[in-house]
């Protein structure tokens, strides 16, 4: 279970990066990447885009037919979702999903064990209670490492878009530049 935390750690530093790259705004998919690093919900036309996108051997099939980027989506929407809602029903959620109330369960269940999703399920009411992930940390301890790493990245980004600035500026006047005697 620690390498599937540390593996979602590592998958956020990078999406943060690309996020932050300003390279990355002029792409055609750069909006499902804003909404991925916003934790924001990402509709079925946004999804179909992206995956027209993607070469062959990108569409990996899973055992149940689904691809890997559909069980990305949908596990990227029940964290998404978790934001908005502190409980929701499994039919809800799999409406606003699009799957079946059961596979919603099921899916809830394995983000639940593999500690990427907080919460709890309740079976009798057939409904997941979200807890929000800043005050499930806090007892651990971990939002303040989480919170210096987010502030280290807010400061990488300024650094690099000072240095594409000043970049620019002597590329266009060079007669600013101080020579070293």
């Amino acid at each position: 279970m620690r390498g599937a935390r540390a593996g979602g750690a590592t998958a956020s530093r990078i999406l943060g990066t690309l996020y932050k790259d300003e390279r990355t705004h002029g792409l055609p998919n750069f909006s499902m990447l804003e909404k991925m690093f916003m934790e924001r919900l990402l509709r079925s036309h946004e999804v179909e885009t992206f995956a027209a996108s993607l070469a062959a051997h990108q569409k990996a099939t899973l055992e149940d037919g689904s691809t890997v980027l559909d069980r990305a989506v949908i596990e990227h929407n029940m964290l998404a979702t978790s934001k908005l809602y502190n409980n929701i029903t499994f039919e809800q959620i799999g409406q606003l999903l699009q799957i079946d109330a059961a596979q919603a369960e099921r899916i809830a269940a394995s983000m639940l064990a593999e500690k990427r999703l907080v919460g709890s399920i309740d079976q009798p009411e057939s409904r997941i209670h979200f807890e929000q992930r800043d005050a499930a940390e806090a007892e651990n301890g971990t939002d303040a490492a989480e919170a210096l790493r987010a502030f280290d990245a807010q400061i990488e980004h300024i650094c690099r878009s000072v240095e594409t600035i000043a970049n620019a500026i002597v590329a266009k006047h060079p007669e600013f530049v101080i020579t070293a005697s």
